[in-house]
């Protein structure tokens, strides 16, 4: 049982090519951990712009029905009462002492 041993006869150029498929990896693997962190942070974006979009669009649909108001005597008169403090004379108003003050 002769074993021969073997000579470690690996030249510079397989030595070099082992550490650049190793960079490679590595230059890889970090690129596809960077890509996902980005794709989250996008979809986190996406999802607040979306909440957003959402939050302006119900505004918008407050506002279109403010300006269908606009102009008719119910909003003249909630206006008044409203900014105004008018009251109709048999009107009776109840004030509440809210904060407790004596």
């Amino acid at each position: 049982m002769n074993r021969k041993k073997r000579k470690n006869n690996s030249s510079p150029l397989n030595r070099i090519c082992g550490f650049l498929m190793v960079l490679l990896t590595a230059g890889f693997l970090f690129a596809m951990v960077n890509h996902y962190f980005e794709k989250q942070q996008l979809l986190a974006e996406r999802d607040e712009l979306i909440k957003m979009i959402s939050e302006q669009n119900e505004l918008t649909t407050l506002y279109k029905e403010e300006l269908e108001r606009v102009g008719t005597p119910q909003y003249y008169e909630y206006m008044a009462r409203k900014y105004l403090g008018y009251i109709y004379p048999d009107e009776k108003v109840l004030i509440y002492d809210i904060g407790g003050n004596q």
